[in-house]
């Protein structure tokens, strides 16, 4: 009895979500409803990418709990929009860039094409193939995902060539943003595409972030730290840098590199195991959670940040760390409980159907 009345609360929620099989898959009263993503999606607007990409990663992660169809429905939608309002090398050509008001950060490049948004999004994109394909669904659509998949990795791939003799724009400067575009690769080697450049660009990243991983232990449990910057210079457009300081990774965008390596261990991926994915989630336990205040510091060694930017963003962990729940139990209970504290600030982001699909139980 107990069993049930939990589950029948959780559907609630979800349906409260709009997360209902007879309703729209988002709440249009929400900030970010199915209807106001829809229209994102058809806007070519690169900005709108990240919040794209969230969306499809609740509905990947609710579909692979529920087998409930409606949720890849939304998400093939989506994707759809997203790849028909993209015309590359052609007379009318139309491209995805930024377009933002003054007041955002972000404005001093309104009208130029982001490869950080548009590796948000794709990674979200593989992994969205990936499922369709496994599970046989969606077949007539598969062929032309998949070329929109390589579209995206080979524009900025060949961008990067043409610019630095290498592949510097995609590793970037940051492992956060390498990540995604190592996800992009791993999935599209794994589905078979024949060009060397997807297995040597994930593989290169592997080795720099197994370089960087620092292992520590506290409470006789094994756990990763790491810098956002690679250890040394190693593409033609970092050497050329007159520097390149070291910065620790900071909890929210670490989870972008989490999200890689559950992937990769998805993939059967040689290079990382459920080993370091079980350090991963002790690195949640002995460094990020203080228990005493119920709160993530702002970086993964523990520390707080004097970046204004990265204060008091330690509770962002819908994106990866969340997903290390089921290499331990232990962490169901503390996301839980972050959920419920910053449910206020959840609920009005872009996040909120990650954070729900995450905690959702059957």
């Amino acid at each position: 009895m107990q069993k049930k009345v939990t589950v029948t609360i959780i559907l609630l929620l979800f349906v409260s979500s709009g997360y209902g099989q007879n309703k729209s898959i988002l709440n249009k009263n929400t900030a970010y409803s199915y209807d106001v993503l829809t229209k994102m999606s058809l806007a070519n607007n690169a900005y709108s990418f990240i919040s794209l990409g969230y969306f499809l990663n609740a509905n990947n992660i609710m579909y692979s709990k529920t087998k409930n169809q409606i949720y890849l429905s939304k998400n093939l939608n989506i994707i759809k929009n997203v790849l028909d309002t993209y015309i590359p090398n052609t007379k009318n050509s139309k491209k995805w860039s930024i377009q933002v008001s003054e007041n955002n950060r972000n404005y001093k490049y309104n009208g130029s094409e982001s490869i950080v948004f548009v590796g948000y999004f794709f990674r979200y994109v593989g992994q969205f193939l990936y499922i369709i394909q496994k599970n046989n669904l969606f077949n007539s659509k598969q062929q032309s995902i998949y070329n929109g998949l390589k579209c995206a990795f080979d524009k900025w791939n060949n961008v990067s060539i043409k610019r630095h003799g290498d592949q510097s724009n995609l590793f970037h400067q940051r492992f956060h943003i390498s990540a995604t575009w190592a996800e992009v690769a791993l999935y599209l080697d794994y589905m078979g595409a024949k060009e060397p450049y997807y297995h040597s660009f994930y593989t290169t990243f592997d080795k720099q972030l197994k370089d960087a991983l620092i292992e520590k232990v506290s409470n006789g449990n094994h756990y990763y730290i790491w810098n956002s910057t690679y250890n040394k210079p190693f593409t033609n457009a970092l050497k050329k840098k007159t520097s390149y300081p070291k910065v620790i990774q900071d909890v929210s965008h670490g989870n972008h590199v989490i999200e890689y390596l559950i992937t990769a261990v998805k993939l059967q991926s040689s290079a990382w195991s459920k080993d370091d994915l079980k350090k991963l989630s002790n690195t949640i336990l002995e460094s990020m959670y203080k228990p005493d205040h119920n709160k993530f510091s702002d970086n993964v060694d523990g520390s707080f940040s004097k970046n204004k930017s990265i204060q008091n963003t330690g509770w962002k962990v819908s994106d990866g760390w969340m997903k290390l729940i089921p290499y331990n139990k232990k962490l169901n209970k503390l996301f839980k409980n972050n959920y419920r504290k910053h449910q206020s600030k959840i609920k009005n982001s872009s996040l909120s159907l990650q954070f729900q699909a995450n905690i959702y139980q059957l």
